[in-house]
């Protein structure tokens, strides 16, 4: 299953688990380590917990990095956001499954701004929800924990979610990024790019890891042992 080009493996650097009194700082160390996109998680304290960014965040980094800036709308109500995140920069709005009343609705509604569009889909919902929408999608995130907070435990069960999508993409021919989101370190990441993602959201091991240039470069590190090992079997 595993995307064996480790130059075709996204690290998308979410900031969630950065110093929010230097979030300014941190994206431009990122992008300085190679980090591919930033992931920025927007929660509203109804659908998960805690509360987290605003809309003025997205300009704020716009300033501050040339990469790209990936909204993640772990909300109720997304579809009242994404006119706004659209207008303000974003270059993908990622939405959840089950916050959808019209999936394809808010899908269409993100593309005619002409950016990307992102699912993520929770542990305890079925893959199959999103297997209608998949070739008008840019990229679907298996999520790996339960969304709402930074730095929780990777949950396996998510690998053999990721091996299905994987399957069912090559089935069908559809080229759509395979995204793994909680959890995603230096130990579980040659088991989730065996599995088959290729869209990696990484937030603790690149920021709560001292110096993020040198987190990044371990992860990359990492990325290419696996590749050379599954390449030498």
């Amino acid at each position: 299953m595993i995307v064996a080009d480790p130059e075709n493996i996204h690290i998308t650097a979410s900031i969630l688990a950065a110093d929010f009194a230097c979030l300014g700082d941190a994206v431009r160390a990122a992008e300085t380590g190679g980090a591919n996109s930033i992931h920025i998680d927007m929660m509203d304290g109804h659908y998960v917990p805690n509360i987290t960014f605003g809309l003025d965040l997205i300009p704020a980094l716009k300033k501050r990095t040339s990469l790209p800036l990936v909204p993640h709308l772990e909300l109720e109500n997304p579809d009242d956001l994404i006119d706004s995140l659209a207008r303000l920069g974003s270059d993908m709005i990622v939405v959840q499954e089950d916050t959808c009343p019209d999936l394809g609705k808010t899908i269409a509604h993100i593309r005619s701004y002409g950016i990307g569009v992102g699912v993520g889909v929770n542990p305890d919902r079925p893959m199959e929800a999103v297997w209608p929408f998949l070739d008008r999608l840019d990229l679907v995130i298996v999520m790996s924990v339960n969304p709402g907070f930074g730095g929780q435990v990777f949950d396996s069960h998510a690998l053999s979610k990721v091996e299905m999508t994987r399957r069912y993409l090559r089935e069908w021919a559809l080229d759509v990024r395979i995204g793994i989101d909680g959890g995603v370190n230096e130990r579980t990441i040659g088991d989730v790019l065996r599995a088959g993602a290729d869209y990696l959201v990484i937030g603790s091991a690149i920021f709560g890891q001292g110096d993020i240039v040198q987190a990044l470069a371990r992860l990359r590190g990492a990325i290419r042992e696996c590749l050379r090992m599954t390449a030498c079997t």
